[in-house]
């Protein structure tokens, strides 16, 4: 009798000992969640991606320069009201533009939208990426 009790509290304890390893690996493992403020960050670039300015900035944004082109006060402005650190990343096809850079301490949101430019010929989208920081 006393061995079986003893064969079932081995049995318990490593059960335990698998379930906090299990809780601790889940814990510390970062998982794919959406992150609280994702809505915040996704509102945000919503709004001034809907302001007629920061469109023509974006679309007039030369690529292949390494210094911005356009003056970005006002959209840097509008951010800082909202947010600590963060970033913003214009791109195409072949060439990707930091017009903001941050580095993440703990996390940081990605929220993307596609603009698209057409001339009479061809057309060419634009990936715009406002990066918040924590």
């Amino acid at each position: 009798m006393k061995n079986k009790k003893a064969i079932i509290t081995v049995i318990e304890m490593s059960l335990l000992v698998l379930m906090f390893v299990s809780v601790s690996y889940y814990m510390t493992s970062n998982p794919v969640f959406d992150h609280p403020y994702q809505e915040s960050v996704d509102s945000m670039l919503d709004a001034i991606y809907q302001s007629g300015d920061f469109s023509q900035m974006v679309l007039s944004e030369n690529l292949s320069a390494f210094f911005p082109s356009q003056d970005w006060t006002s959209i840097s402005r509008i951010l800082n009201e909202s947010y600590n650190d963060y970033e913003l990343i214009i791109s195409n096809t072949t060439y990707s533009k930091k017009i903001y850079i941050c580095q993440a301490r703990y996390s940081k949101i990605n929220s993307q939208r596609i603009i698209t430019i057409s001339n009479n010929t061809q057309f060419e989208f634009r990936k715009v990426t406002l990066g918040v920081c924590f």
